[in-house]
């Protein structure tokens, strides 16, 4: 890797720059073409595509990477990297992360120009400053924190099987001893100290989002199935779903979730979460035709969606290295112009 930092950073020296002028230390907004947003939950039975946490992996690491500036006090570089294809604003890829990574390897050196001085209306008192911004320096080092974050949640997504049973534990507690406090009782599953494990700063905010994450598609693909097989089941989970504040369409079960992450139960909130509450609920009669739908049921089923889909992924984050080096020799590539043979006399 560190042969192709070397020799990508010196194909960037030749490029074009772009210049702005920022006064007093303050950012001016680098302008970027905006995109239209990315929404993949934008549809029922919505089957999670391969990209999927691929594009969620990426997406924690550019906020683990702009904390990382932000710890070694360079604004400069967060703000470019957040405001690079207004992702800041969006939080969105645009096209995906393989897209996103060959535009920024692409773009052009970036410079600051700030100007310091006791007042900015005497020129002759200021003094001006470039600081270089190298978008290829730091798609590798987005790239390089990408794959530890992709080990992270692969590593993560083998805990599925035990916050299930987790799940499925408390809501036994639960019936047995109603209006109990499940506090104490709760199975601590996931444990990340950040001061003394060399883990990225944001797992566990990642690992909570990744679950909810994982719960969605769990969801969307039993909708998929359900719609072939029962319609009443099919209209009940999105309902179901839609009180969850997935989509906020419908607010029926609005008081039986807390805010954040209503997806996986923890003790964390104060409130028991998606499955949890849908394990608990009653049998539910529909009429056209007379239908009785079984909330636990489709419970357990989300569960071992979750597994299914949590396994799929553990592969595709395993082959997120060999991504990278294909980026990299697809961008080398296109930077070295062709050489074209002799004619043989």
């Amino acid at each position: 890797m560190s042969c192709f930092s070397l020799f990508i950073s010196s194909t960037f020296q030749n490029q074009q720059c772009i210049h702005s002028f920022i006064s007093f230390n303050k950012l001016k907004k680098v302008d970027h073409s905006p995109s239209s947003s990315f929404n993949c939950f934008s549809k029922a039975g919505w089957t999670p595509s391969t990209g999927t946490v691929k594009d969620f992996v990426t997406k924690r690491a550019i906020y683990t990477l702009c904390y990382y500036f932000s710890e070694l006090h360079d604004e400069f570089s967060r703000t470019w990297l957040l405001e690079f294809e207004n992702f800041g604003n969006r939080g969105e890829l645009r096209d995906g992360s393989y897209a996103y990574l060959l535009r920024l390897f692409k773009s052009p050196m970036h410079i600051f120009e700030i100007s310091s001085g006791p007042d900015p209306r005497y020129h002759s008192y200021s003094r001006k400053f470039e600081i270089e911004i190298s978008p290829s320096s730091i798609a590798i080092r987005l790239m390089r924190v990408r794959e530890q974050v992709a080990a992270e949640c692969a590593s993560d997504l083998a805990l599925v099987s035990a916050e299930n049973l987790e799940i499925n534990r408390q809501q036994m507690e639960l019936s047995l001893n109603v209006g109990a406090d499940l506090e104490p009782l709760r199975s601590l599953i996931f444990e990340n100290d950040p001061f003394t494990s060399d883990s990225t700063p944001l797992r566990t905010e990642t690992y909570r989002r990744l679950q909810a994450l994982l719960t969605e598609a769990a969801v969307c693909e039993y909708l998929a199935e359900l719609r072939e097989t029962s319609y009443h089941d099919y209209l009940w989970l999105m309902e179901y779903r839609d009180a969850a504040k997935l989509f906020g369409k419908y607010r029926k079960h609005q008081e039986k979730f807390s805010s954040g992450y209503p997806y996986l139960w923890s003790g964390e909130y104060n409130k028991q979460g998606f499955l949890f509450n849908m394990l608990r609920l009653a049998p539910i009669q529909r009429t056209h035709p007379v239908k009785w739908i079984y909330p636990n049921q489709i419970a357990h089923r989300l569960m071992e969606l979750r597994l299914e889909v949590g396994e799929r992924w553990i592969q595709e984050l395993q082959s997120i290295p060999s991504d990278h080096q294909k980026l990299i020799y697809s961008h080398l590539e296109s930077s070295i112009p062709s050489s074209t043979s002799e004619e043989d006399e």
